[in-house]
């Protein structure tokens, strides 16, 4: 299962559509191919009947970042734009004053509506990627 793996390409700003088991090998190349998708998969044989594919081989998230951004690098400023639960763009959002994550960049997903702000588990999310070799502050 590659779920976290997609969040954290999420995080990232790729757009990542993730489907969980009980899905055939036929539908998911079919989605592929109508939505122009590389395909991120485990599975040696269905990475050979899709092109464009990336097998993944490690079973570590972490590895797993290493592997696909060894490949396809991440473009920085498409980080924090996409919404880790569905895949929707985030945009930026005005709340009350009050509200303490009002000065901390609230954004919104723009499909499912939740809330995202910039805090300390943003940090840590820099600073995991960092540690792995994915983002390096210049």
């Amino acid at each position: 299962m590659l779920g976290k793996l997609s969040r954290y390409l999420r995080i990232l700003g790729f757009s990542v559509q993730y489907e969980s088991d009980g899905i055939d090998d036929n539908r998911i190349i079919g989605i592929c191919k109508e939505n122009s998708y590389i395909l991120i998969t485990r599975d040696r044989i269905l990475s050979e009947k899709y092109k464009p594919s990336v097998l993944i081989h490690s079973t570590d998230t972490m590895n797993q970042i290493r592997e696909f951004t060894s490949i396809y690098p991440p473009d920085r400023s498409l980080a924090f734009t996409r919404c880790t639960s569905c895949n929707g763009n985030l945009i930026s959002v005005k709340l009350d004053e009050n509200d303490y994550r009002s000065k901390m960049n609230p954004h919104m997903c723009d499909s499912c509506g939740k809330l995202y702000w910039s805090g300390t588990h943003t940090a840590k999310i820099r600073e995991t990627l960092e540690k792995i070799g994915v983002w390096n502050e210049d």
